[in-house]
């Protein structure tokens, strides 16, 4: 438990690293080889101080935890995004230029599948 005046990034840092070990025990409980976490680059040394701290914390519960590091998007290693968000959207948009360059996939087609029969535009139902 977090103390009520901690911050609220830390707070997420934590629950992440104890989320980490409960799905790598449940999904791979056989697993003993050591986990490696990759952060997208920061130049706050608070933020690095704060992810340091929790990772020390997180080590003395999982002693798989072998080492973290730093590193931009772009230079991430076999170029895969660091965070889900960017891999799903970077998936999303190559998928959308390949339906569009073959036309199998229009603009009006995706407006309502992202939008789920809103009318975007209006804020209404599309009929």
């Amino acid at each position: 438990m977090l103390p009520k005046d901690t911050n609220a990034y830390q707070g997420c840092l934590r629950h992440c690293f104890e989320s980490l070990t409960i799905r790598v025990n449940k999904q791979w409980p056989e697993y003993f080889d050591g986990l490696a976490v990759t952060f997208d680059s920061t130049e706050s040394k608070g933020w690095a101080a704060i992810i340091a701290e929790e990772y020390d914390l997180a080590q003395k519960r999982d002693n798989r935890l072998c080492g973290y590091g730093f590193t931009k998007d772009d230079q991430a290693p076999c170029g895969y995004p660091l965070q889900a968000a960017d891999l799903v959207v970077g998936r999303v948009r190559l998928r959308t230029k390949e339906e569009l360059e073959n036309g199998k996939f229009t603009r009006e087609k995706w407006d309502k599948l992202i939008f789920k029969g809103a009318d975007y535009r209006t804020g209404s139902r599309m009929r």
